[in-house]
């Protein structure tokens, strides 16, 4: 499907909200309990419910297919 405009992301959240009462605030508490514990683990990716939240610096920043791989993370030299 081809379009002329592009329309955000915000955008179509805002939209969702407003024009069918969608409870954005309650969709925002479900995602942070469920990934409360691999935040507290300092997990980069968290699979839950069919989906895999994508975190950085402790806060959810996107949500993608499950199956998409995981950033790379060092956290110092290899164990022994």
């Amino acid at each position: 499907m081809t379009h002329t405009h592009q329309v955000t992301n915000t955008a179509v959240v805002r939209f969702l909200e407003l024009a069918y009462g969608l409870d954005i605030e309650t969709i925002r508490s479900r995602i942070a309990v469920l990934a409360e514990t691999g935040i507290r683990e300092e997990a980069t990716g968290i699979i839950t419910e069919g989906v895999k939240l994508i975190v950085l610096d402790g806060k959810v920043v996107n949500v993608v297919h499950r199956r998409t791989p995981s950033c790379h993370r060092t956290s110092g030299p290899p164990e022994a």
